[in-house]
C-alpha cells in the first residue's frame, strides 16, 4: 500500500468519512490562523484482494500544510511555583528580563481556567506571548493533512495523528520543598551529588525514592540493590537549611540555573519538574562555600611518583574526602591526598574515610598515573596502615 506520485494515497475506503471530518476541522483551525486550506480529491474507487477478502479502497490527493501562525517559534516552558516561575529555555537562546515576570495565563484565547502546561511562544518581531497547551498548536503547528492520511493508509487509528500535544488541566502532585531538599541534603552528605546524567542512579530519584519508599520498584528493594536509600538526619537538616537560606538570596538575573534554584527554594512546594534542581541545592551551596575559602599557597608539584605496580609507603595529608556511590560496588570515598614536596595522589575506597587535613602514615600500590589538564596525580590503590614490626624481647639470662 506505497503512496503513488507524492501526495496521492490509497486508504480503505471506510476511512475516507473520517479524512474529510478531520480535513474540515484543519480547514476551520486554517481560516483561523490565516493559512492555506489544505485541498482534498477524490481520484477514483476500486476494489482490492487481499487474500483474506476483498477490501475496498480510495485513491485519493491531498495537498496543504500544517496551519499555524507564521512567524512563531517555541521560546520556553513555564512552571509555575507559588509567585514565581522557572524557565526551561530552547538552547542557545536567552529571555528578556521584562519577560520573567509571568502570570497564568493564555493570550491568545484568553480563557480564564486553571491549567499545568504554559510555554511562551516568540515572533520574528520579537514579541512574546504566553500561551496554553491547548493553544500552542496555533503557533506551532497543527496536524499535517498529509501525515493523516498516510496514518490512515497504513491502518492506524485516527487518534494516532502526528503533532497532538497534551491538553486539559490535569493536576500536578506537589512536594514539601524543605523536606525533599532535607532527603536530598542526606544522600549528597552520605555518597555525594549524582546527577541525572550519570550512569548511576541520580541523587533526585534517590531523595524522592526515600521520601516515598513504596514507589521505589519492586525489583530494587532486595537487600542485594545497590540503590541505597536514606534517613533524614541532624545534619543533613542543617545542610538543607543552610544550603536553601543561600539559594533563596541568590539574585533574579544572571545564571539561568542559579536563577531556577533561587525560585524552587522560595516556593514551599515543587513539581516533579523541579525535583531535579532542587536536589542540586547542597551540591551548589557546597561548591560555592568552596569558592569562599582562601586559595591555597602550598605549592603543587606537577610530578609522577614512581610507577605502577610498586608497594609503596609514604606520608600524606588529606586535601579532601568526597562520598560517591558506584553501581557495580557501592558507596566509596574520593580521597585527595598531597606528600611533603607537593605531589598529588589519589585513592577510592569504601574502607576509609578521613578528615580533610589530617596526615598519614599509609602503605598503598601504585595503581596508575593520570595528566589531566596538566595536572599530574598519582593513583592509589588498596590503601591501609602500614604493619609495625614486633621487637622482640631479649631472654633473660639466669644469674
Amino acid at each position: 500500500m506505497e503512496a503513488t506520485p507524492s501526495n496521492t494515497y490509497l486508504l480503505p475506503s471506510e476511512n475516507l468519512e473520517k479524512l474529510k471530518s478531520k480535513l474540515e476541522q484543519l480547514s476551520k483551525k486554517a481560516t483561523k490562523v490565516g493559512a492555506p486550506l489544505p485541498r482534498f480529491e477524490l481520484h477514483s474507487e476500486h476494489v482490492m484482494n487481499l487474500g483474506a477478502g476483498l477490501v475496498e479502497y480510495a485513491l485519493v490527493m491531498l495537498e496543504g500544510e500544517a496551519p499555524k501562525f507564521s512567524g512563531w517559534t517555541f521560546a520556553a516552558r513555564v512552571d509555575f511555583l507559588d509567585k514565581e516561575c522557572t524557565f526551561a529555555l530552547v538552547p542557545g537562546t536567552t529571555l528578556p528580563v521584562e519577560q520573567r515576570t509571568q502570570t497564568q495565563r493564555c493570550d491568545h484565547c484568553r480563557v480564564k481556567r486553571d491549567r499545568t502546561e504554559h510555554y511562551l511562544v516568540r515572533h520574528d518581531s520579537g514579541e512574546y506571548k504566553m500561551v496554553g497547551s491547548g493553544c500552542i498548536k496555533d503557533f506551532l503547528g497543527h496536524a499535517d493533512p498529509r501525515a493523516i492520511a498516510s496514518y490512515m493508509q497504513s491502518l492506524f487509528a485516527l487518534e494516532k495523528k502526528v503533532g497532538q500535544y497534551n491538553g486539559g488541566a490535569g493536576q500536578l502532585e506537589h512536594f514539601s520543598t524543605a523536606e525533599y531538599l532535607t532527603y536530598a541534603a542526606s544522600h549528597t552528605i552520605q555518597y555525594g551529588f549524582i546527577s541525572t546524567k550519570a550512569f548511576r542512579t541520580p541523587t533526585k530519584t534517590i531523595a524522592y525514592w526515600s521520601m516515598f519508599p513504596m514507589r521505589m520498584p519492586v525489583e530494587l528493594r532486595s537487600g542485594r540493590s545497590m540503590v541505597q536509600l536514606v534517613e533524614i538526619t541532624p545534619a543533613a537538616l542543617e545542610m538543607a537549611a543552610a544550603a536553601s537560606a543561600w539559594a533563596k538570596e541568590l539574585p533574579t538575573t544572571g545564571s539561568e540555573y542559579l536563577m531556577n534554584l533561587g525560585v524552587a527554594n522560595r516556593s514551599p512546594y515543587v513539581t516533579f519538574r523541579q525535583l531535579g534542581i532542587l536536589a542540586s541545592t547542597v551540591q551548589a551551596y557546597m561548591r560555592h562555600m568552596d569558592m569562599l575559602k582562601p586559595k591555597e599557597t602550598e605549592p603543587r608539584l606537577e610530578e609522577h611518583y614512581g610507577k605502577p605496580g610498586d608497594k609503596v609507603v609514604l606520608e600524606l595529608t588529606v586535601k579532601t574526602a568526597r562520598p560517591y556511590v558506584s553501581e557495580l560496588y557501592g558507596p566509596k570515598t574520593v580521597i585527595s591526598m598531597r606528600d611533603k614536596d607537593g605531589r598529588e595522589f589519589v585513592t577510592f575506597t569504601a574502607a576509609w574515610n578521613p578528615e580533610p587535613g589530617s596526615t598519614h602514615l599509609v602503605a598503598a600500590t601504585i595503581k596508575d598515573h593520570r595528566d589531566k589538564e596538566g595536572k599530574k596525580s598519582t593513583v592509589l590503590a588498596r590503601c591501609r596502615q602500614p604493619k609495625q614490626k614486633r621487637i622482640k624481647k631479649p631472654k633473660e639470662v639466669a644469674a
